[in-house]
């Protein structure tokens, strides 16, 4: 179950599929976004996966707080070592590269979290 909702964007492609590897229909963001779950849907390795699965609690340097939400949890055939749970935020590359700053505070807190 999502924890956080997607809002209409008229700036993106946004919408909501059903998958056989998820639970009811799951939202998306972008069109990279549902590309990425079309793969899953159809990846031999991938038992299922979640849309928004959790929300992150992380502290700035000044204390302050903030939520961050991943795009996907993963759960892969444990023939799949060593891991066989990845938690995922779909970007694309000149997104990563321009937010650079802003993204790796929360990418921090999920490894965090995920430990």
């Amino acid at each position: 179950m999502p924890v956080r909702k997607i809002p209409k964007n008229y700036r993106n492609i946004t919408g909501m599929a059903a998958h056989s590897k998820s639970v009811g229909c799951v939202a998306y963001e972008s069109s990279l976004e549902r590309d990425f779950l079309s793969l899953l849907e159809f990846c031999p390795d991938v038992i299922r996966f979640e849309v928004q699965p959790v929300s992150i609690e992380w502290f700035d340097d000044s204390g302050k707080k903030h939520m961050y939400t991943p795009d996907v949890l993963v759960h892969y055939k444990p023939s799949r070592q060593p891991v066989t749970i990845i938690l995922y935020e779909v970007k694309y590359r000149s997104d990563l590269r321009n937010n650079w700053s802003v993204l790796q505070p929360k990418f921090k807190a999920a490894r965090a979290f995920c430990r």
